[in-house]
């Protein structure tokens, strides 16, 4: 048997063999186990607000929203009885809601209640009140019309002059 290990066949071939298996061997067995599988959880949008990182984002967008359609509204009126003026508050107003409508509707479907309670609070600013205030006047002294603006305005415009009176048409001579 010495002689068999002593062969050139058995240096040459078998040993080179045995030990490429014997190092595949402790390789492989000194690999870290793969990690198990967790089972998928549904999707998660995060804490609720304020909590969520991109609500600083949010919060500063919607003033800027605020201040931009305040500028709008502070101009002089008579300006909303020309077509550049009146383009100016149409744009204004419809971006104002687009912007408040979807935030209104997906902050209840990300958070439940708690979203609705949050972005109800943070449309009830004095700002917001100022807006609604100036719009229904303008459409009580006639300078504007629900139906001069996109669904989503017109729809918001609608609920808040709903009931109010047109008391001249300063835009129809």
């Amino acid at each position: 048997m010495n002689a068999a290990f002593r062969s050139p066949a058995f240096r040459n071939t078998i040993l080179p063999l045995l030990l490429i298996v014997a190092l595949l061997a402790v390789w492989e067995y000194a690999k870290q186990p793969a990690p198990k599988r967790r089972v998928q959880q549904a999707e998660d949008y995060g804490p609720p607000p304020p909590r969520n990182a991109n609500e600083g984002l949010f919060r500063d967008s919607r003033e800027r929203r605020r201040q931009s359609t305040l500028k709008t509204l502070d101009a002089n009126w008579a300006s909303f009885c020309e077509p550049q003026g009146r383009t100016r508050l149409v744009n204004s107003l419809n971006d104002y809601f687009y912007f408040r409508d979807g935030a209104e509707t997906s902050y209840p479907l990300r958070w439940g209640e708690v979203g609705k309670t949050y972005i109800a609070r943070e449309f009830s600013t004095t700002e917001d009140a100022r807006i609604e205030q100036q719009i229904r006047e303008l459409y009580a002294r006639g300078y504007l019309d629900p139906k001069m603006f996109g669904s989503i305005a017109n729809k918001h415009v609608t609920t808040l002059v709903q009931g109010l009176k047109v008391e001249r048409k300063p835009c129809a001579s």
